[in-house]
């Protein structure tokens, strides 16, 4: 039984390393973004040097803070973008990017994020968004961090872990003792200290003997025991 749970263990264990190493690699690709429609229209900022920024964040996060920016533009060139916790890296690492802008006022479309430390845990953390380059521009956000990595793992563990414990502690079905046969019950014959009667003198002596201890008849061999009971 010991050898089955520890086998059990190490298959929950590889299920849960796998699941998070996906979640991580799901998180650092850079083609995984928040869908729009759970998005939140947060800012839209008009420059002086006639460009538009449309930022879009959701104010709940469950797995990793992604930005999404709309910018419109009159002329073509590279901005750098600094997406970062605004306290520094204590939390979350921060996301460098340098974005090529098309210019001619067309919108397009840009996705920044961060990666959750795996010590981070749920709360309200602050982030900014700072741009150089054709123009400049900063903003700051607030976002609540609902789940985790931590967290997330030890739900992955309940998940996993419960079912196996109640699989493994499940009662077994009750064994049914199988009743013995009768002949186990019937003593044999060598066990009973039976009496017979000498054939001749007719004086009470024990099976099995082959002459009459009282009168020296020897006793056929049919007679030495009792017939069985039954019979």
């Amino acid at each position: 039984m010991a050898r089955k749970v520890q086998n059990i263990f190490i298959i929950a264990l590889l299920i849960i390393t796998s699941i998070s190493i996906t979640s991580f690699k799901l998180i650092g690709n850079s083609n995984y973004h928040i869908r729009q429609e759970d998005q939140t229209k947060i800012h839209a900022s008009q420059g002086s040097q006639n460009f538009t920024i449309d930022t879009y964040l959701p104010s709940l996060v469950w797995v990793d803070p992604q930005l999404r920016l709309n910018i419109s533009v009159n002329q073509t060139g590279q901005i750098q973008c600094l997406f970062r916790e605004t306290a520094g890296q204590l939390f979350f690492s921060s996301g460098n990017y340098s974005l090529s802008l098309v210019g001619n006022n067309i919108s397009q479309i840009f996705y920044l994020q961060v990666v959750p430390l795996i010590t981070t845990l749920p709360g309200v953390y602050q982030f900014s968004l700072n741009i150089t380059g054709v123009f400049s521009y900063s903003e700051n956000f607030e976002i609540v961090y609902a789940l985790g990595v931590i967290p997330l793992i030890l739900i992955f563990l309940v998940i996993i872990i419960v079912p196996i414990i109640i699989l493994v502690k499940k009662p077994k079905g009750v064994k049914v003792k199988e009743m013995a046969t009768v002949d186990e019950y019937v003593p044999t014959r060598s066990t009973i200290a039976g009496k017979i009667n000498c054939p001749k003198c007719r004086k009470s002596i024990d099976e099995g003997l082959t002459f009459c201890p009282e009168c020296g008849e020897r006793i056929p061999e049919f007679l030495r025991y009792n017939a069985p009971s039954g019979i």
